[in-house]
């Protein structure tokens, strides 16, 4: 008995918060809404009438104009919950638009600076209001109160409601409770007479049931668990296995080469450059940018050797040697030594100055297949005010090359024209 009351007392507390909680969120953001809407509609009825009242004429004509008086006080009667509606020219008199339904001692009020709107104020019978003051000339102004009762009557209605859904709640919570506890307390007893049973020797009347329902659904969700977990454990021992199988030198140094000529984006005697390796270019392809003060050159080159890492080594040898030498005498006669000197199977260069830059538009070079290198051009000429490297991010996602490219694009500043001087050796 006592597990059962410890159960429900601790459930039908928890399910009641939990009703509260939520309910007094709805209670408190319904109670925001409302009052601000009124005040709006309070406002925004002052400032009508102000501006309509704003200058001295109309002021004098809704005073001496019964007709008017009445025509203002047709319209006034389409305002929702309007409890009173007045034009006060300070101590000449006062107008009524909208008489009460209760007494409203105008005494208290003054002209405001700018248009305002009063908290809820409540009247000698605690009826709740809302009111609002707009300046409609120098020394007059507008007057509304609205009729906060209504409102007043659907927040009691809401929150009535609310507690009785926490009530509701609750008695939900104490069925559900009792409902566990009874089961757990069921269990209990029937352990309790098979542990009886072993200690007394009668293994053979013993409840073969020597369990907690709830106990053996969760050793089931372990043992569940458990499964998952030496399965991801399996898949990640095979995963590893295959890459083991699969990882050689030759994609060692395929891999090495990404990280190492990474793709460049740069400015150089008054033109943009952009190159790039794509993902799987061959471990021997490279680029180089050099530069001095008034000349730059750009060389793509593909090295050959017995192994990847062979013709890696060489592709960084050559790249070391051309940023030093390239641009200390002729290009080409540098360039021959270098294709002798480290294997080079393919060479494209570009070269320019900075007081004869490259044409205007997208320059392409590009080591790998016919195809693709035409492919390329055609859309490089046909996207003439993109980036260098706008291009390149381009190339690579609509063709999925195999290769190394290079674009070239005359800075945004104002040059001499030239010609790019374009070879392929």
């Amino acid at each position: 008995m006592k597990t059962r009351l410890i159960i429900i007392l601790f459930s039908v507390p928890l399910f009641i918060a939990l009703a509260l909680m939520n309910g007094a969120l709805l209670y408190f953001q319904e109670q925001s809404e409302s009052v601000s809407a009124l005040k709006e509609q309070a406002l925004s009825a002052a400032i009508t009438a102000a501006e309509f009242t704003a200058s001295t004429d109309a002021a004098e004509r809704i005073f001496n104009d019964s007709s008017r008086l009445s025509s203002i006080s047709a319209a006034a009667f389409h305002i929702k919950d309007l409890d009173g509606f007045y034009f006060i020219r300070g101590d000449d008199g006062v107008a009524t638009l909208s008489p009460p339904s209760s007494p409203w001692p105008l005494d208290g009020l003054s002209r405001p600076s700018e248009p305002t709107v009063m908290s809820i104020t409540a009247s000698a019978a605690a009826h709740p209001y809302i009111v609002a003051l707009a300046p409609a000339g120098p020394s007059s102004f507008i007057a509304v109160r609205l009729d906060a009762a209504p409102m007043a009557a659907r927040l009691a209605a809401r929150r009535d409601h609310i507690l009785l859904i926490s009530a509701i709640a609750g008695i939900i919570g104490a069925l559900l409770a009792w409902h566990v506890a009874h089961r757990i307390v069921g269990d209990l007893h029937q352990n309790r007479a098979a542990i009886a049973a072993l200690e007394s020797g009668k293994v053979a009347s013993a409840n073969r049931d020597f369990r907690i329902r709830e106990t053996s659904d969760l050793a089931d969700a372990v043992r569940l668990m458990d499964a998952s977990q030496q399965a991801a454990a399996k898949r990640l021992e095979l995963e590893t296995r295959r890459q083991d199988r699969e990882h050689s030198h030759d994609k060692s140094a395929a891999k090495y080469s990404q990280s190492v000529f990474e793709p460049s984006s740069q400015r150089a005697a008054g033109a943009d450059i952009a190159a790039r390796l794509t993902k799987d270019a061959p471990a021997g392809c490279f680029f180089v940018v050099c530069e001095n003060e008034d000349r730059a050159v750009i060389v793509l080159g593909e090295c050959i050797a017995e192994t990847p890492a062979d013709a890696l080594a060489l592709a960084l040898a050559a790249r070391r040697y051309m940023e030093t030498h390239l641009l200390d005498g002729a290009i080409g006669d540098r360039l021959k030594l270098a294709k002798a000197a480290f294997g080079i199977k393919a060479l494209e260069y570009a070269e320019w100055r900075a007081n004869d830059p490259p044409a205007p538009g997208v320059r392409l070079l590009a080591l790998t297949d016919a195809d693709t290198h035409r492919s390329a051009e055609r859309y490089s000429a046909i996207t003439p005010n993109a980036s260098p490297k706008e291009v390149l991010d381009d190339v690579e996602a609509l063709l999925r090359p195999t290769g190394v490219f290079a674009a070239i694009k005359r800075s945004d500043v104002e040059m001499n024209s030239g010609d790019i001087a374009q070879v392929q050796c």
